[in-house]
């Protein structure tokens, strides 16, 4: 189905390289439309809680879109046609709000959620064809490496560019005219989004033979895969329950914290610059033990993060910050783990596609329902507020105690989705465990390193015997 021996190694080389320029203007875009930008418009247009979180329900929804894209891309093979028109009308949209904000014109919350809502329906009927692209285009065994490195830069300029729009929408603000400040935003990351677009017409694209399109059989496949099934359980767990509280962070720093957008950018940057390191050694970890173990070590770390903001008041942003260093090394951990779990799942490549539209799918209806749930919970708690030990707590409280309660209940479900080529958590701690204490102390670590090797033959015997 792939022939990637139609594409020299000089035209692979070249479209790797191209793909990190395009995934930096393509950034920019993301990082100007979504975040606390997103939620700082919203505000500016005066949506209440529940409006707010149909910004987060929206885009989750239309995930099972999807299987349009597999469809497509099974029948008719043009994965890089898909990805360049599906591109051009859905960033190219945000070039609407942003000349009515600078000639003046006047915008409201249902004009935003229709321009979300079209902007997301384009983008799931990208990402999938996009991820199908380029798995094909990195070779296998250096998927960790070169998305960790490739992940690394673009975060260099995400970064970079979270602070400036952060300070120019501050610097708007001050001068009482945020409505252009967020007209510039947007005129900025449309542009930046059509750098993108026309690097994506340069990359290379492998050819893909076209097959005919079973909706039942391209469910029903990834459903049959075992390790598979029971990943997609917890997930879809993880994100019905959990995800209440995600689309209030962004307005919770605004509003009840009171920190300014280049304060509130701050805490992107800060778990920016965390995962700039943590992206290659996730990346090599996942190379070398699978994706299951930092999957579950990742998870595990993510679920306490909500407890954090439970302590966090105005003058007081402590929490915040020790969240955003955690944030920095545990989400990294999850983006990447899932990441390459979902492309390698596919034994068959006539359904990789599949697989992805059907993890999308699963993520995308359980956070369409979260975040449903969540805006719904918010509005009727509006009111709600109680002194403990001097503490106030409100509604967004509330959300964020159970998030963190329904993150740790979830995560016996991903202990059974278990891998067969996967080492253990422990393995693969005592591996991470045994490089660090090598750069410290090279002695003990050659010691150590000694013992993990003789663990992994020991393990290795193991899953030779293991049925999957």
């Amino acid at each position: 189905m792939i022939n990637r021996l139609k594409l020299p190694a000089s035209e692979i080389r070249m479209g790797l390289r191209i793909s990190v320029w395009e995934g930096s203007f393509a950034m920019v875009h993301i990082q100007l439309t979504a975040g606390v930008f997103l939620s700082g418009f919203a505000l500016f247009l005066n949506a209440d809680h529940f409006q707010i979180s149909l910004l987060s329900a929206i885009p989750a929804l239309l995930t099972p879109l999807g299987f349009i894209s597999a469809y497509f891309i099974s029948t008719f093979g043009k994965r890089k046609a898909l990805v360049l028109s599906t591109v051009t009308v859905g960033r190219s949209i945000f070039f609407i709000p942003a000349f009515i904000l600078l000639l003046g014109g006047k915008m409201n919350i249902t004009s935003l959620l229709i321009i979300i809502f079209v902007f997301n329906a384009m983008i799931v009927l990208t990402s999938n064809a996009w991820t199908s692209w380029m798995s094909d285009l990195v070779p296998r065994e250096r998927w960790g490496r070169y998305f960790g490195v490739r992940n690394t830069l673009v975060g260099v300029v995400s970064m970079a560019v979270s602070y400036g729009g952060a300070w120019l929408l501050d610097w708007f603000k001050d001068q009482g005219r945020q409505a252009q400040g967020f007209g510039w935003i947007f005129l900025a990351a449309s542009i930046a989004s059509t750098a993108a677009l026309i690097l994506l017409a340069v990359q290379p694209h492998p050819t893909r033979v076209p097959q005919p399109y079973k909706l039942h059989e391209n469910i029903t496949v990834p459903l049959k895969d075992r390790s598979y099934r029971r990943l997609l359980i917890f997930l879809a767990f993880w994100f019905v329950t959990s995800g209440i509280a995600s689309p209030f962070y962004g307005v919770h720093m605004l509003g009840y914290l009171g920190m300014p957008y280049s304060q509130a950018v701050l805490y992107g940057l800060i778990a920016g610059v965390i995962s700039l390191g943590f992206q290659l050694i996730w990346g090599r970890v996942i190379d070398r033990m699978h994706a299951k173990p930092v999957l579950t070590i990742s998870y595990f770390g993510v679920a306490s993060l909500p407890f954090l903001w439970l302590f966090a008041r105005p003058g007081f942003l402590l929490p915040i910050w020790i969240d955003a260093v955690m944030t920095g090394v545990f989400w990294t951990g999850v983006n990447a783990a899932l990441f390459n779990i979902v492309i390698g799942s596919a034994s068959d490549e006539r359904f990789k596609e599949s697989y992805l539209a059907l993890f999308t799918a699963v993520t995308g209806l359980g956070g369409f329902v979260s975040a449903s749930l969540g805006g719904v919970a918010a509005q009727v708690l509006e009111n709600f507020q109680i002194t403990f030990m001097g503490q106030t707590f409100i509604n967004y409280h509330a959300l964020f105690l159970s998030a963190a309660v329904f993150r740790f209940a979830s995560l016996p479900l991903l202990a059974r989705a278990r891998f067969h080529e996967a080492r253990s958590v422990r393995f693969t701690l005592a591996a991470m465990g045994s490089y660090t204490l090598s750069r410290l102390t090279p002695a003990k670590g050659i010691k150590l390193r000694s013992f993990l090797l003789a663990a992994g033959r020991k393990k290795k015997a193991k899953d030779a015997s293991y049925d999957g």
